[in-house]
C-alpha cells in the first residue's frame, strides 16, 4: 500500500506554527538553545502542547530554526558567486557568517555542533558545499592561499564566532578580528 502525502495544514495550524518559529526564532536566538519551550510557547501566545503538535521535541524546533538560517546562508552564497568576483564572494561569505552568528546566539551554537536532527544536517552540509565551491573559486582566481581547505575554513570560523562568547564585543572589534583572519586567509 502506497503511503500517502501529508494532509496539509488548516489555516489555524499554519497560523500556529508561524507563530511558533517566530517565537523561537527570537528566543533561540537571543538566549541561545537553552531557552525553555515555556518561554517559546508564551512568546508564541500558544500552549507548550501546540508547540509539542508541531515540533516533538525542542530539538526539533531549533533543528528547523538553524536549518532555516543555514538556507538563508547557502542562498547568500549562490546569490554572492553570480554577482561578485570570486575572491570577494568568498571574503563576504564569511563576513556574513561571522556577522549573523555574532548575533544570534543560536547559530553560534550550531556552529560548534555536531548535532541537529536530519533537515538541520542536511542544510548545514548543503552550505558547507556551497562554501566549498567558493572557496574552490576563490583559490581558483588567486584570491585565497592554496594551502587552505575547507577544514581551515571552518576552523577559522569557528573561532572568530567563539570569541564573541568571551564577552560583549562592539562592531568594530569583531570587523578588525575578521579582518585578520581573513588576511590570514588571502593568497601572498
Amino acid at each position: 500500500m502506497a503511503e500517502s502525502a501529508p494532509r496539509p495544514l488548516r489555516a489555524d495550524a499554519r497560523a500556529n506554527r508561524e507563530k511558533i518559529l517566530d517565537a523561537a526564532r527570537t528566543a533561540f536566538a537571543a538566549d541561545g538553545p537553552d531557552v525553555n519551550l515555556r518561554e517559546i510557547a508564551r512568546r508564541a501566545g500558544v500552549g507548550p502542547g501546540t508547540i509539542h503538535r508541531h515540533f516533538p521535541t525542542k530539538e526539533a524546533l531549533f533543528g528547523a530554526i538553524i536549518a532555516a538560517r543555514f538556507q538563508e546562508l547557502t542562498r547568500m552564497a549562490r546569490a554572492l558567486r553570480t554577482e561578485h568576483g570570486p575572491g570577494d564572494a568568498f571574503f563576504t561569505l564569511v563576513r556574513a557568517t561571522v556577522e549573523q552568528a555574532a548575533h544570534n546566539r543560536s547559530l553560534s551554537a550550531a556552529f560548534g555542533s555536531a548535532e541537529g536532527g536530519p533537515e538541520m544536517r542536511a542544510a548545514g552540509e548543503e552550505m558547507t558545499a556551497e562554501l566549498g565551491r567558493l572557496l574552490d573559486d576563490a583559490q581558483g582566481s588567486g584570491a585565497v592561499r592554496g594551502d587552505v581547505d575547507l577544514a581551515d575554513v571552518h576552523a577559522v570560523l569557528g573561532a572568530v564566532v567563539g570569541l564573541e562568547g568571551q564577552g560583549a564585543v562592539d562592531d568594530a572589534v569583531r570587523a578588525r578580528r575578521v579582518e585578520v583572519v581573513l588576511d590570514g586567509l588571502r593568497a601572498r
